[in-house]
């Protein structure tokens, strides 16, 4: 009996002794030989599930998923994570789907006309006129901000009986040269881009027109924030209303022909039918790609840092056209080789070129005139074409050394070819020099340190296309001989 009792404790402790070990597998805490080994690592990573949006944002879901995904890192670890984001359609925008349609009848044009037998408006009988009281008699109760579709008739000048036409082009002898000959009926003609009706002898335009209820001045009035499709539009589209798939490309070719001479970053807003009563609007803004929507989705980049029990939200990493480190992964450099870099350009006017450097596992770009004895050095380091958005500015880091004049020249071009043969000494023409712009560093005698040299703002290049040249000028006869080091070149928010 003592016998069993004592393999029986042995057991127990045994059992015990092994529960207490820790069977995790991070490892966070391994010790040797005095010194504990820790996992603090970065991660870079894509989350490939659906966009997220402003009613479901990346950083309540991307906190799970990495917890999931990286569970053996330790505190000080962080992570950036790109996903795809829908932005919200503008409220303003998203109203015209409760639009009402409203066409004017034909007792509103006997109450406009009262014993003429008109049904149109004209320069004197205006639909601004007549119609808000014809909406307040049709909405009984309407809100503030409500939406409503007029349809009418509009002619450009007063009918009248004996024949004579409300257009003052006959549309049959084709005295205007952008319109067809047409061949009138007694009920409609068509031309290449307007639809014409004859009724009692009096032909006019089919028009469609937003009007927003004001509730503070209980009135219906005439609202331009949002362009509508005409009939006559949707007529030269082939179409007679657009669907939520094909709006887009038919509308940025009518934006693109409307207004052929918009300005990059110009926005605007176009109504559509897409049936008899319902209706649709998008937003779109002009860029050097042409009229695309501001709703469409696009990447971006959150950061996160692991706290030792959870992922926590650091930041959205700022929309960037350029964020040229020099320590891109798998980028092998040779000390003093000419950088190369996809898509930029390194032209040497002179006996020097923008070469690799690294210093305590920094790669960087430099440029001297110090040790060329035979000539002058004059390099240029451009960038690939960037387009600029709203809010872009340009900084970079700089190290001075041993200065002896001011080497570097920042220049800024909208015009440039990209092609190396086109590089020229004279900035006057192709390049803006915006140098001034930045605080260069001056150290002399030794290397200083990097610093940020300040930004510029792209404010007058927003929705361009641009390239940014750093331009080395030196020349060791004159003792201009600086040497001058560039790294972190950004141009983003």
């Amino acid at each position: 009996m003592k016998r069993n009792i004592l393999y029986t404790s042995i057991f127990i402790a045994g059992m015990a002794l092994w529960t207490s070990c820790d069977h995790e597998p991070d490892f966070p805490g391994l010790d040797v030989k005095g010194e504990t080994l820790t996992n603090v690592a970065k991660y870079a990573d894509t989350y490939l599930g659906a966009a997220f949006t402003d009613d479901n944002p990346a950083r309540e879901t991307l906190p799970e998923w990495l917890q999931k995904k990286y569970y053996t890192c330790d505190k000080g670890s962080s992570a950036m994570v790109t996903y795809k984001f829908a932005p919200s359609v503008p409220e303003y925008v998203s109203a015209v789907s409760a639009a009402t349609a409203y066409t004017v009848t034909a007792d509103d044009y006997k109450a406009v006309w009262e014993d003429l037998p008109f049904t149109y408006f004209s320069p004197t009988k205006k639909a601004i006129q007549y119609v808000p009281g014809f909406l307040k008699e049709e909405f009984t109760a309407p809100v503030d901000k409500q939406l409503a579709v007029v349809n009418y008739n509009q002619a450009d000048s007063d009918g009248a009986f004996d024949g004579v036409l409300a257009f003052t082009d006959d549309l049959e002898s084709n005295s205007l040269d952008s319109w067809k000959t047409v061949v009138m009926s007694a009920e409609s003609a068509n031309t290449n881009n307007w639809r014409v009706t004859s009724l009692a002898d009096n032909h006019y335009l089919q028009v469609s027109a937003f009007y927003q209820y004001n509730e503070e001045s209980t009135k219906w009035e005439a609202y331009t924030d949002i362009l509508l499709l005409q009939p006559q539009d949707h007529e030269a589209m082939g179409v007679t209303k657009l669907t939520v798939s094909s709006a887009q490309s038919y509308i940025s070719a009518y934006l693109g022909l409307k207004y052929p001479y918009a300005q990059s970053g110009t926005i605007k807003a176009v109504g559509f039918k897409l049936a008899e009563d319902k209706f649709m609007a998008i937003e779109l803004q002009k860029s050097v790609a042409g009229w695309t929507s501001t709703s469409d989705v696009v990447e971006m980049t959150d950061e996160y840092e692991y706290d030792g029990s959870a992922w926590v939200y650091k930041r959205t990493v700022p929309k960037a056209a350029l964020n040229q480190t020099f320590d891109e992964d798998g980028r092998k450099i040779t000390a003093k080789a000419p950088t190369m870099l996809e898509g930029w350009l390194n032209v040497a006017l002179g006996k020097q070129a923008w070469y690799d450097k690294s210093y305590k596992d920094n790669n960087y770009t430099e440029c001297t005139a110090y040790g060329i004895s035979d000539g002058a050095v004059d390099s240029w380091l451009i960038t690939p074409a960037l387009e600029i958005k709203s809010n872009y500015i340009l900084t970079f880091d700089m190290t001075s050394g041993h200065w002896t004049h001011d080497a570097l020249h920042v220049y800024i071009s909208s015009s440039f070819s990209g092609n190396k043969e086109d590089v020229t000494a004279d900035p006057e023409g192709t390049w803006k020099e915006v140098t001034e712009n930045f605080n260069l560093p001056q150290v002399v005698g030794k290397y200083g340190t990097s610093v940020n040299v300040g930004s510029y703002m792209m404010t007058e290049y927003v929705g361009q296309q641009v390239y940014i040249a750093f331009r080395y000028l030196g020349d060791k006869s004159k003792n201009e001989t600086s040497t001058v080091q560039l790294d972190n070149i950004y141009v983003g928010e």
